[in-house]
């Protein structure tokens, strides 16, 4: 998640304030079981900053900074805005680390994996 961060810090913005870099967590879901968790990686929807140019909320915007947005119509301002390219994050920073994501992750479920395997074992050797 350190890379993400730094990924997140060097995107140039109107205004520095940090928000999403400062956002960024892996945590478990709240609804998935002991078993299968589910992990969400990115921006924390309970991170909120009021600045000169409106509250930010990374949530909200996070995916179009990584992705980029196509031209499009905004009917509350009457304009066309041209869009805008990608600015990815947390996909460099994927790809930069995977090695360690994938040993972590292994890490993780490799024992639970085992435990399951003999447990099907046990109930086929009945």
């Amino acid at each position: 998640m350190k890379t993400a961060k730094a990924n997140a810090r060097n995107i140039e913005e109107k205004e520095r304030t940090n928000t999403l870099a400062n956002s960024l967590t892996i945590k478990q879901e709240a609804r998935t079981s002991k078993l299968n968790p589910t992990y969400q990686v990115g921006p924390d929807s309970s991170v909120e900053k009021q600045t000169q140019y409106g509250l930010r909320r990374p949530v909200k915007y996070a995916h179009l900074l990584e992705f980029g947005t196509a031209p499009h119509y905004q009917p509350g301002r009457g304009v066309v805005h041209p869009g805008s390219r990608p600015e990815p994050f947390l996909t460099p920073a994927y790809f930069e680390t995977r090695d360690q994501v994938v040993k972590r992750f292994g890490d993780k479920i490799g024992p639970e994996m085992e435990k399951r395997a003999a447990k099907l074992a046990a109930k086929q050797a009945k």
